[in-house]
C-alpha cells in the first residue's frame, strides 16, 4: 500500500511537470505566432509528424537566415556611414 505522502510527491511532481510542458508550448506558441504559423498545437509537440516537422522546421530556419541577413545588411551600413564620417571630418 503506497501511504499518503508518497501519492502527494507523486503528484506534486506530476504537476511540476505539466507546468514545465506547458510553459515550453506556449515559449513555442509564441514563435509560432511570429512565424504567422496558425496552426500549431500541442499535437505537434505530442504526436510528431515527420513531414510537419520538417514544415515547421524549414519556417524557422527561413527565418533565423532572413532575420542573419537583416543584422548583416545592418552593420555594413553601419560600417559604411562611420567610414563616411570618418572621412568627412578630414
Amino acid at each position: 500500500m503506497v501511504d499518503f505522502l508518497s501519492l502527494t510527491k507523486i503528484s506534486n511532481e506530476s504537476h511540476t511537470d505539466a507546468i514545465q510542458f506547458f510553459n515550453q508550448f506556449y515559449c513555442i506558441q509564441e514563435l509560432m505566432d511570429l512565424l504567422e504559423i496558425e496552426d500549431f498545437s500541442l499535437v505537434d509537440i505530442i504526436d510528431p509528424q515527420p513531414k510537419r516537422i520538417k514544415y515547421l522546421l524549414s519556417i524557422i530556419i527561413s527565418y533565423i537566415q532572413l532575420k542573419d541577413r537583416e543584422e548583416e545588411n545592418n552593420r555594413e551600413k553601419i560600417l559604411k556611414n562611420v567610414i563616411i564620417r570618418k572621412f568627412s571630418q578630414s
